[in-house]
């Protein structure tokens, strides 16, 4: 049986520019955070292999300033505790990355947020790994929050974060490679192979799991999900067109043409079963609050010229919009 897997151009264009977004600014000052996060991935997964494995955990540390970490077991740490840190690092980035295009997105982050309040609550770590673990929870309720007002821009949010830890991975693990007794030079010891063939076969594995997450992020006939709060995102999301643009009657926000679907007409919502920018008294009840809102938004966003003021308004009025509405700004 033959599968036609269908990329969507749109997503190709936003992760090239994400990942030379990423590497432009991963060493910058600004993006601490996010490295000290991929740090304390790094750890948490060490302790949590240890934990699986039967071994105790003494201590789970994370220097803020320094930009290091280091994780303390009862028991020696066998290779596979050694080889979780940068692996478990890295599917924590393919997890946020996938996450963007699923329908399971809020609950990545749900997940992901328990992965990093658990490692703080039930493990013993020092002042910068709970800020790391207070910082996971504060990004995990950004996207959710996102995505339940509109699951584009928590689809977006997932998608950057889950490219700069990934990115962030392999290249710790380039500097970390180099440097004698780090966690895959142990490995390399231990079973008796020279450390930089070892070094190729880990990184090559980095690169195979980061590269299937980056093409399943782009597959075209996968969207985001309602982000576990359907109430609002349902209405963007979940809404009836008579047009069609290859993916239903229901397109994805990351479409190549959703700016198209988005002023198209009959953009509305299941549930109400009026247009969006339509008067109450045509749809027999009040539009939500957030869709006069979204009104007002794209109002002032095509008011920046006169042709952009004309260009709107000649396409309101081919899509049938109330010319009434169009004073509201």
């Amino acid at each position: 049986m033959l599968t036609i897997v269908r990329y969507d151009g749109f997503r190709i264009v936003l992760q090239t520019a994400l990942v030379c977004a990423s590497l432009y600014v991963l060493f910058a000052p600004q993006t601490k955070p996010f490295r000290l996060l991929g740090i304390y991935h790094h750890e948490l997964s060490h302790a949590g292999v240890s934990l699986l494995t039967g071994g105790g955990v003494l201590a789970v540390n994370v220097a803020l300033q320094e930009e290091g970490g280091s994780f303390q077991s009862a028991a020696d740490s066998g290779l596979i505790v050694g080889l979780a840190g940068y692996l478990g690092s890295m599917v924590v980035g393919c997890l946020w990355l996938v996450g963007s295009t699923r329908r399971a997105t809020g609950a990545v982050a749900a997940l992901l947020t328990l992965f990093a309040s658990g490692g703080s609550f039930f493990l013993p770590v020092d002042h910068g790994a709970a800020a790391c673990a207070a910082l996971m929870v504060a990004l995990s309720v950004a996207v959710l929050l996102a995505g339940w007002l509109w699951s584009a821009l928590g689809a977006l949010l997932l998608r950057t974060v889950g490219t700069f830890l990934c990115l962030h991975v392999a290249f710790d693990f380039l500097a970390d490679a180099q440097t004698r007794g780090s966690d895959i030079d142990q490995f390399a010891v231990a079973l008796g192979v020279p450390s930089m063939a070892c070094a190729i076969l880990y990184f090559g594995a980095l690169l195979a799991l980061a590269a299937a997450a980056t093409v399943r992020s782009v597959r075209g006939d996968l969207r985001p999900g309602p982000f576990l709060f359907p109430s609002l995102s349902s209405w963007f999301d979940n809404c009836r067109t008579k047009k069609d643009y290859g993916y239903g009657n229901n397109p994805a926000p990351m479409a190549p043409r959703w700016w198209s679907y988005l002023l198209s007409d009959g953009y509305r919502f299941p549930s109400l079963r009026c247009a969006w920018a339509n008067s109450p008294p045509r749809c027999g009840r009040s539009a939500p609050p957030f869709a006069v809102l979204r009104h007002w938004c794209w109002g002032l966003s095509f008011r920046t010229s006169p042709v952009s003021v004309l260009t709107y308004r000649s396409a309101a009025a081919r899509l049938g919009t109330p010319y009434a509405a169009l004073r509201l700004f």
